[in-house]
């Protein structure tokens, strides 16, 4: 066993953070593309503000308020369709 962890080699902290930074930007990049294929380019816009303020604030439930205000607008204008 010993063996093999000295012929594993070890990740300093510098490649773990460099690591882990290319994934999450990979993955908000992507997620972008996503909301702007899914979204008007308004609403993409609103939700992407509020997707930076959540990260730059530390709070996530910025960005889920956001998500739910923009459906509750979305079932508001259906509801209204069908009365």
């Amino acid at each position: 066993m010993e063996e093999l962890q000295r012929a594993t080699p070890t990740k300093s902290k510098e490649n773990v953070v460099e690591s882990r930074g290319h994934h999450i930007i990979s993955s908000a990049i992507y997620f972008l593309d996503v909301l702007t294929e899914n979204y008007t380019e308004e609403e993409a816009k609103q939700i992407t503000q509020r997707f930076l303020s959540a990260i730059r604030g530390g709070d996530p439930q910025r960005f889920v308020r956001s998500i739910r205000k923009i459906r509750e607008s979305k079932e508001e204008k259906q509801n209204e369709g069908r009365i």
